[in-house]
């Protein structure tokens, strides 16, 4: 079975912004710039989508200002902007709105959190030494991502095809192969093959005969990594510990620990590889909440490694199911307990059925943006969903209006957490007149492991 790794295993990360058309309005002559306060200076910067494509024609308010629109670069800029300010994107043919609240920087570079460029895709496959009751899993590392599959047990044959968004067309790296037994619990106890090549794939293409020969392989020598596990409170609950084998920020998975009786204490056995260090994860849930720690930079023979988990944002109001909700109700949730940015996503219960709306803001509250002048409108008496996210640590506003970010959401950033919150659901408030309008539909990502066939280890695991 193959499994990608090409975007990390976080939650899915929201849909789209808010954006405050409400505070759209032709600018002032007055010595008061756009974001309030005194007279600013110009800004300039990039709208992206999460693969680092520029988007052309997006519209941009800085609130209080008038929109611009992104070139074919996905450049901007205004002027005469007051910091902080709060920035919003108006993706009207992705039917969603992303805000920014808060920002000082004067370059942001602000991205649209899902690809908007097709795949590329190509084949990888051959003939590996397998051993019969053994796990050999065969893993191509190109810069930050990694992809992975398992090699059959008894003809060693094995097969996977990575698949990456961008402008990029080929991918040069390695291929790897690793081999171990597993004792009862699933977990490697030994491992005795390890070898590596070098290839490059380019899309569209098939790359096979990609054979190792037993004498491609060395036997690595075993070393052990321990720790724990430190919980947010007693009411969470420990679900999963993941182990992984990194090369530079690349993840290659290993093995999990799942079920109810988990305890925070783990003990694994690592190969010793030059170059490779190791990582443990860890997911805890209470209630409808889920937050999870990434803890990266594990040396083979490390002892006392700590994974610190924090609580995740629990919602508050407007209360679940409610009614009667348009653009002046604030929304309101008790922040995690990591410290990091929050991601406020809105969206239609039925996807199709009206915008999204993502806000990032490193406060506890905020209303959905009135973006009817962009043709956003709020639909009315339509099933909506809410939800938070917390990324940390990810102090700033201004970290995720920048090129770290994307290493932070494809979980190439070292050691990182976060926590998503329940999901509480709402209808709008009935209009007395609604113009007709046919929104877009924005696909939703599905939650799923880290090592199953997604390619996705951030956007995966507490998606929506």
């Amino acid at each position: 079975m193959c499994s990608f790794s090409f975007l990390r295993k976080f939650f899915f990360m929201g849909l789209v912004v808010s954006l405050l058309a409400s505070s759209c309005s032709k600018k002032s002559s007055s010595p008061t710039g756009p974001g309030g306060g005194s007279t600013g200076s110009s800004i300039s910067g990039f709208v992206k989508d999460i693969d680092g494509v520029p988007i052309e024609g997006v519209s941009v308010i800085v609130k209080g200002g008038t929109p611009v629109v992104t070139d074919a670069n996905g450049a901007f800029s205004d002027s005469n902007v007051t910091t902080p300010y709060d920035i919003i994107l108006v993706l009207s043919t992705e039917d969603a709105a992303v805000e920014y609240v808060g920002l000082s920087g004067r370059n942001p570079t602000l991205y649209y959190p899902f690809s908007l460029t097709q795949s590329n895709t190509a084949t990888i496959s051959g003939i590996v030494p397998a051993v019969a009751g053994e796990t050999t899993e065969v893993f191509f590392v190109s810069g930050n991502y990694s992809w992975w599959a398992t090699a059959d047990p008894n003809t060693g044959d094995y097969s996977f095809s990575p698949s990456w968004h961008g402008s990029t067309i080929s991918l040069t790296g390695k291929l790897y192969v690793l081999r171990w037994s597993s004792n009862t619990a699933g977990l490697p106890s030994q491992y005795d093959a390890f070898g590596s090549s070098s290839l490059t794939i380019s899309a569209g293409g098939t790359f096979s005969n990609n054979n190792f020969a037993t004498g491609d392989l060395t036997d690595p020598a075993d070393q052990n990594i321990s720790g724990s596990v430190s919980m947010p409170s007693a009411s969470y609950a420990l679900t999963e510990k993941d182990l992984y084998i990194d090369f530079g920020n690349a993840f290659v998975y290993i093995a999990s620990e799942t079920g109810t009786s988990l305890t925070p204490n783990f003990s694994y056995n690592v190969p010793v590889i030059s170059g490779a260090t190791f990582e443990v994860d860890a997911y805890a849930s209470a209630a409808d909440r889920t937050c999870y720690y990434w803890k990266t930079g594990v040396s083979a023979g490390a002892s006392g490694v700590t994974v610190p988990l924090a609580s995740a944002p629990q919602l508050n109001l407007p209360a679940n199911n409610g009614t009667g909700v348009d653009t002046t109700i604030q929304f309101l949730w008790a922040r995690g307990g990591g410290g990091g940015v929050n991601e406020f996503d809105v969206y239609p219960a039925t996807a199709g059925n009206g915008p999204t709306f993502i806000v990032i803001t490193a406060g506890n509250s905020t209303n959905i943006p009135n973006l009817a002048p962009q043709g956003l409108s709020l639909p009315s008496n339509t099933s909506y969903q809410w939800d938070v996210t917390e990324y940390y640590p990810m102090a700033s506003i201004d970290n995720v209006a920048s090129s770290s970010f994307v290493a932070f959401w494809d979980g190439n950033a070292g050691s990182q957490g976060g926590g998503k919150s329940e999901t509480f659901d709402f209808t709008t408030k009935v209009l007395a007149k609604v113009s007709p309008m046919i929104h877009g539909q924005i696909a939703r990502s599905v939650s799923v492991r880290p090592h199953s066939p997604s390619p996705n280890k951030l956007r995966g695991v507490l998606g929506k």
